[in-house]
């Protein structure tokens, strides 16, 4: 039990340190959640991933947009996503994410993150989609989040 608690501080630790801000907050306000209140939880954890997909987007989509040889057709879709009236739900930031790494090996071929080259896309997909799918159901579909 010692062991698993000390563990648990040492990851809620690194969270808090060595993640980028926006992840980090979400993380921290996950793990500060009352244990006993499983909604609250869930509901902080579901922020989490969602502010962790979101802030990969908007790396890979940046990391994308200067690069150059970036397909001007790929940057058009994602402008267009960014700037829609209702703004981009859960299930629109993993769309903007996949899309930027569907091109890398075709015109995307260094990025600044060297894990984005290296994601396995099926993957990623097959984690995502269920957890658009939980949150769609426990939060509402299409709700969007406060940036």
């Amino acid at each position: 039990m010692a062991r698993s608690l000390a563990q648990r501080i040492l990851i809620e630790h690194r969270y808090r340190t060595e993640f980028p801000f926006p992840m980090s907050t979400a993380f921290y306000h996950y793990c500060a959640s009352p244990t006993r209140n499983n909604v609250i939880r869930a509901q902080r954890l579901v922020r989490a991933a969602e502010s962790t997909l979101r802030y990969a987007a908007i790396i890979a989509a940046c990391d994308y947009a200067t690069d150059s040889v970036s397909n001007e057709t790929v940057l058009e879709w994602v402008r267009n996503r960014w700037l829609q009236k209702k703004g981009l739900s859960f299930g629109d930031w993993s769309g903007v994410l996949e899309k930027i790494l569907t091109e890398f090996g075709t015109t995307w071929h260094s990025p600044f993150l060297a894990e984005f080259g290296k994601t396995d896309r099926k993957r990623l997909s097959s984690v995502i989609e269920p957890i658009v799918a939980d949150r769609n159901r426990m939060m509402g579909h299409g709700q969007r989040q406060a940036s």
